[in-house]
């Protein structure tokens, strides 16, 4: 559940700013007063080359500010920090390159990367489905990320089609953004501040991670015995701590996660692979838990023949269940279900299911 707000920036500000900006949001968002946050907020900023873009630049130092912030918690070594720029180029650019002699990297963004991924968070946000929540103490939003029901949506959405057609094409051939695309209404303004600052801040640490392990520069160069902020037993524990996040979490609770089989996968490949395949098991001992573990267990491809499928692979369900004796159940409730809607989803994913001896 979210609350929604009636709208949202692009997630540049530090925390003690983005406090007086979501508060001044609450109180009503007069244009006036963010108009003066925000020139507050660029007057901050320091200045960068000629060609810099100084919006671009104030979203990047603020994301940069708080990527360090997480180093000096983690007292993770930044070796002599960054400088970081607006790259004059076309495209969706973020590079990290190394500075021979010294312990400093330069972090390039191009102006599109910026707004690419304000077009993505717009449009990804109008994708979901965005409904009612708790109203107490204040209104929720709750948040669908079902891909079946996502995948609907786009399907019966012309407009948010021809919006992603829209914006990929347009970077994928001219490395720049066509037309503009529409904020999402109310309900979903939220979410799209969420997705727009997780894209700018994962671009923007990935980069930044490449600097502090010395990527970019010869071998010798590479050893930093104070940047080893990870012991064995640190690994070993934090492993622990996901694996039993996982276990506790509950199978039937990943089954619905956006991406139930990386966490799944990496469960099992971070713990006990027999451990999951219990539990999985355990699920799926009612026809529902059986037919809601297949469905987080289906693929994608696309093809020129059929289009984008979600097919069913033995070798996948095979990881987590015997898939020779699935499939009979599953065949046997396509048939014999024990009601209508059992049988139609039964008969929609044994259809689907790729299996190795039909090949």
């Amino acid at each position: 559940m979210i609350k929604p707000l009636p709208v949202f920036g692009s997630g540049h500000r530090k925390p003690a700013q983005e406090l007086e900006y979501l508060g001044a949001l609450r109180m009503g968002g007069k244009a006036p007063a963010l108009i003066e946050l925000y020139k507050t907020t660029i007057k901050r900023t320091p200045v960068g080359s000629p060609l810099d873009d100084l919006h671009a630049r104030t979203i990047l130092k603020g994301i940069i500010d708080r990527v360090e912030e997480v180093c000096k918690a983690l007292k993770v070594q930044i070796r002599s920090g960054v400088v970081f720029g607006i790259a004059p180029e076309m495209g969706v650019v973020a590079t990290q390159t190394s500075v021979m002699m010294t312990d400093v990297s330069i972090l390039s963004f191009s102006l599109h990367f910026v707004t690419f991924c304000n077009l993505i968070s717009k449009v990804l946000a109008r994708t979901l489905i965005h409904e009612p929540g708790h109203v107490s103490p204040e209104p929720q939003v709750k948040v669908c990320f079902d891909p079946m029901q996502i995948r609907a949506r786009l399907q019966a959405s012309p407009e948010l089609q021809a919006e992603w057609a829209s914006i990929l094409i347009h970077f994928a051939s001219f490395g720049a953004p066509g037309r503009t695309t529409p904020a999402p209404e109310r309900a979903g303004q939220l979410t799209q501040f969420l997705i727009l600052k997780a894209m700018e801040e994962f671009a923007v640490a990935h980069e930044y991670g490449h600097h502090v392990f010395a990527h970019g520069l010869p071998e010798g160069n590479r050893s930093y015995p104070d940047s080893q902020w990870l012991s064995r037993d640190d690994l070993d524990e934090s492993i622990c701590q996901v694996t039993t996040l996982y276990e506790s979490f509950g199978v039937k609770r990943i089954f619905n996660l956006p991406s139930p089989l990386d966490a799944l996968y990496c469960w099992g490949q971070l713990g006990d692979e027999e451990i999951v395949r219990q539990h999985v098991a355990a699920a799926v001992e009612d026809d529902r838990g059986l037919l809601q573990a297949l469905e987080a267990m289906r693929g994608w491809q696309n093809s020129s023949d059929t289009g984008v499928t979600h097919p069913l692979r033995d070798e996948v369900v095979g990881r987590f269940l015997d898939a020779k004796e699935t499939f009979a159940r599953l065949s046997a409730l396509a048939r014999e279900g024990r009601s209508r809607s059992i049988r139609r989803q039964a008969a929609e994913l044994a259809a689907a299911w790729q299996r190795e001896d039909k090949r």
